[in-house]
């Protein structure tokens, strides 16, 4: 008798087909293996995740059923509604569908016919197209939702998500352009909390950091919305998208890996609910913060950080500090100082002494007179023994890309022609697109790679050496220009590598 589990999914949003749900999908599965005369051992093996999209490979249940397919706790099928069910990213589809099959699960589809990719091409090539179709068809509808949320966004209102500090959702009705009535949301001012936000702006022009005034608005007796004491990063937001509090709908700050887009490519309506500040106010809190990060995102507090590197386990060395003399400070390897097991180099270097001896050999081997007129010299020599190589490069390059565009418009004409062709070109159009994108980054980097000319290495000695003499800061930006690496062995030798292939060594000043 063969055994079998089940896997369902569906993604978040109204509007889906009934057989997306849960109970639907469940059911198909059910029917599918009762056919196959395989049974479901248990609802431990009824694997289900509920509102995840696809292209998300972090979910709960799935990644519990990875796991106990790695361990060898499955049964012999794996049942789904469909491909989509598992996958909607593409790359991760081709790679993650053989490995189940490889672990000796078949995967069974209710509503396809996709046999084990391994065993001909042809299966695997219909399996990667379909894979192909539901990621364009990802794209597609996240194309879509973006454009509805950055049309309603400019029409001040919210697309959902908690509002900012200092306010409460609220919906409100409107009519679209044939009279039908919508929900919408928006923020109204929340008179409990609106002072905290009025009085963290306050104390922040007034040249406050953000623990300082996390810590002054939780004595007064504000909380956070878990009822936690308020927190600097909490805080600090506030001021890195001030514009939310001088009651403008602020979207599209964030990409979706949750970092920062640049400013110009928020989306910034004025006038939409109540201001707790002016949008005077929000540009001068918005220029602070962005000097801020700036200071913060070069600040360098030791001049080696990044190049050490262990010869033995090849980890960064880190900085450590002597226990009855904080004063004292040594670089180490960072593994061995996590753990005596994870590396045998015990070196501990002076940080003092390294770093003098660091900017000797820097001085000694790079800017010594001579040293990089020889190294330009060959740069030149080098240049023009490729210059052949880099134009043939290019032909085939511009060929390529000749190549692509005619058949991008062939196949626009075949599309045109005829509609139904439609689905079979378009991911194929796609393919090109990138590969134009990618030929075009070729064409350009070998275009950038000009000869050298023009240039005073009196002038960059002369800058090189004042900056060596600089603060920490711009003495740091120097090194890492010029230096690839630094590697550390453990009988205490020193190797340099440079950027203009030129490798150093000396013995470490101090270690025991």
């Amino acid at each position: 008798m063969k055994t079998a589990a089940i896997y369902a999914r569906y993604s978040p949003g109204k509007g889906r087909e009934k057989s997306t749900t849960i109970e639907a999908q469940v059911s198909m599965c059910r029917d599918k293996a009762l056919v196959d005369g395989a049974t479901i051992i248990d609802d431990n093996h009824i694997y289900i995740d509920r509102g995840i999209s696809g292209g998300n490979l972090e979910r709960p249940n799935f990644k519990r059923m990875l796991e106990n397919i790695k361990t060898g706790n499955f049964p012999d099928y794996l049942y789904i509604k469909d491909d989509k069910r598992l996958f909607r990213d593409e790359l991760e589809a081709g790679d993650k569908v053989e490995w189940i099959w490889s672990q000796g699960v078949e995967i069974r589809y209710c509503l396809n016919n996709f046999e084990d990719p391994r065993q001909s091409t042809e299966a695997w090539f219909n399996q990667r197209m379909y894979h192909l179709f539901a990621e364009l068809e990802r794209r597609k509808k996240a194309e879509e939702t973006y454009a509805h949320q950055q049309q309603n966004a400019l029409a001040g209102f919210s697309n959902g998500g908690l509002p900012p500090y200092g306010y409460l959702r609220k919906e409100v009705e409107v009519k679209d352009e044939l009279g039908n009535v919508k929900q919408k949301l928006t923020w109204e001012l929340d008179s409990q909390t609106a002072p905290a936000v009025r009085q963290a702006f306050d104390a922040y022009f007034a040249g406050k950091g953000g623990k300082q005034i996390a810590d002054d608005l939780t004595e007064l007796g504000y909380l956070s919305r878990r009822g936690r004491p308020m927190d600097k990063s909490s805080v600090l937001t506030w001021f890195r998208v001030p514009f939310r509090f001088a009651g403008c709908m602020v979207y599209g700050h964030k990409n979706k890996h949750q970092g920062y887009r640049p400013r110009e490519e928020w989306i910034i309506q004025p006038d939409c609910f109540p201001a707790i500040i002016t949008m005077e106010e929000a540009e001068k809190a918005y220029k602070i913060s962005v000097s801020k990060r700036g200071r913060k995102g070069q600040k360098v507090q030791y001049l080696l950080s990044g190049l050490l590197k262990c010869q033995v386990c090849g980890n960064n060395f880190q900085m450590d500090f002597d226990k009855r003399n904080p004063k004292q400070s040594f670089y180490r390897c960072g593994s061995r100082r996590r753990g005596t097991k994870l590396c045998t180099n015990s070196r501990y270097l002076n940080r003092d002494r390294l770093e003098d001896l660091v900017l000797e050999m820097v001085t000694e081997v790079i800017l010594e007179k001579g040293h990089l007129e020889q190294y330009y010299q060959k740069c030149l020599e080098e240049y023009n023994r490729n210059q052949g190589v880099r134009e043939e490069e290019l032909k085939k390059l511009q060929n390529q890309l000749q190549k692509l565009n005619r058949r991008i418009e062939t196949a626009t004409e075949a599309i045109m022609t005829s509609r139904g062709l439609m689905d079979e070109f378009l991911p194929k159009i796609e393919l090109d697109k990138e590969k134009i994108r990618k030929v075009n980054i070729e064409i350009e980097t070998k275009n950038l790679a000009s000869a050298p000319t023009g240039v005073d290495l009196d002038s960059f000695r002369g800058e090189m050496e004042q900056a060596l003499r600089s603060d920490l800061q711009i003495q740091k930006t120097a090194l890492s220009s010029l230096i690839q690496r630094i590697d550390v062995t453990q009988d205490g030798k020193v190797g340099v590598e440079f950027y203009i292939n030129t490798r150093a060594l000396g013995n470490t000043p101090y270690g025991i």
